[in-house]
């Protein structure tokens, strides 16, 4: 089990990474009955199946994380795998989602910005390029740059810069994950 440990993590160091190599990390914890490495082996199955385009796999995976650090004291981890899922747009509760607050769309969403444009608007006053927005947000290039040019349309932003100035002065992103 430690030799699957070692090998999976290798492979994610490399860029390489299988998610059939974090089932195998996942079997073995399991069977010792020992819930954290195993939701953290399930959390890092989420997330090679989230970069091999698995979308099905990777909520799978890490709803079985997210269930598996529940009842533990795994702040940390639970905080890393919510954060996925929230970028991968994964429900993770089973439960249907309550019904959204209508008084809270306008303050929650300045300038009439998605939710995934205030996502992408975070990553951008972090200095993240579109590309690296894409990623970390689990879509294309052309989709981040997309919603680049919304949100600074909306914003009557003239450039990256200028978005990233206001929202610093507005305070947007503030208590926001945006890595």
């Amino acid at each position: 089990m430690l030799r699957d440990l070692c090998l999976a993590e290798l492979a994610r160091a490399r860029g390489t990474a299988d998610p059939d190599a974090w089932v195998m990390v996942v079997r073995g914890w399991s069977m010792l009955g020992r819930s954290y490495p195993a939701g953290y082996a399930y959390w890092r199955e989420a997330e090679t199946a989230l970069t091999a385009g698995d979308l099905t796999r990777a909520g799978s995976a890490a709803r079985s994380a997210w269930q598996s650090t529940n009842p533990l004291p795994a702040g940390p981890l639970r905080s890393e795998i919510e954060a996925m899922a929230r970028r991968a747009r994964i429900p993770l509760d089973p439960e249907p989602p309550e019904p959204a607050d209508d008084t809270a769309g306008p303050a929650a969403r300045p300038f009439g910005l998605t939710a995934r444009e205030l996502e992408v608007l975070c990553l951008l006053c972090l200095g993240r390029t579109n590309r690296e927005i894409a990623t970390e947000l689990f879509i294309t290039e052309r989709t981040a740059g997309v919603h680049v040019s919304n949100l600074l349309r909306k914003m009557a932003a003239s450039n990256r810069n200028a978005a990233a100035s206001m929202t610093h002065r507005l305070r947007i992103c503030i208590d926001r994950d945006s890595g």
